[in-house]
């Protein structure tokens, strides 16, 4: 009888164990070749981070995927997933939030699908309040330049990144630029925002010091595009 009841206890504990200790997987389906070169014949990078990173994928069923690396290319808003000499990129509505991992200098969460406007792509989470979150959106677009040279012209390709910034506010989606006369004409409360800045000595060129106007005008209630 104690033998069966050991049993018994042995198969709960392996059964309540093995969901916590279970270590999911990126599925490579599709997964196409992998050229580390295919940009070289461009001026310029679309690629988020220089070097590859290794982050923590969560799914939209809440699993946890560990030791996934991969880069974000903002030419076609994809995260991409390297394993050996292959890649896939990683479906927006399935994998829907990327944290990165083992970067002392980098600690922010990408997020999939955060307003119906910015659908299929991840934008980086910098900040948040009650009511209001900061997205920062990374994009890249390649143009080709004709430069003149002895002979015949030279088609050059270049790549340009860049980073748009857009607050959500309840339903709301306000895209803003780091500049101080922009942002003032948001919201009007021209005189008050102005002390502020002026006592806290911001001039609103870096994205933390807009979190903390933001903070501010929510205190006030007074986060409303004036637009």
């Amino acid at each position: 009888m104690r033998i069966i009841q050991l049993q018994i206890l042995l198969i709960v504990v392996i059964i309540g164990y093995t969901p916590l200790h279970a270590q999911h997987k990126i599925k490579m389906l599709n997964a196409t070749p992998y050229h580390a070169d295919q940009y070289n014949d461009a001026k310029g990078d679309p690629y988020l981070w220089k070097d590859n990173k290794e982050v923590i994928v969560f799914d939209n069923k809440g699993l946890e995927y560990n030791s996934v690396k991969g880069n974000y290319n903002g030419l076609n808003h994809e995260f991409e997933v390297y394993k050996g000499t292959e890649y896939i990129k990683l479906p927006h509505d399935t994998y829907i939030s990327l944290k990165v991992v083992n970067d002392k200098k980098i600690d922010y969460t990408l997020f999939s699908n955060v307003h119906p406007k910015l659908k299929n792509r991840y934008c980086i989470l910098r900040g948040k309040g009650t009511t209001f979150r900061v997205y920062e959106s990374f994009r890249a677009k390649m143009s080709v330049v004709t430069i003149q040279t002895p002979g015949k012209p030279t088609e050059v390709k270049k790549i340009n990144s860049t980073s748009e910034y857009y607050l959500i506010h309840g339903t709301n989606l306000i895209q803003f630029k780091l500049n101080k006369k922009k942002i003032l004409r948001l919201f009007g409360h021209e005189k008050e925002i102005k002390k502020f800045l002026k006592e806290n000595d911001l001039n609103l060129r870096k994205i933390e010091e807009v979190i903390q106007l933001f903070t501010f005008l929510e205190e006030q209630d007074w986060l409303k595009n004036n637009n």
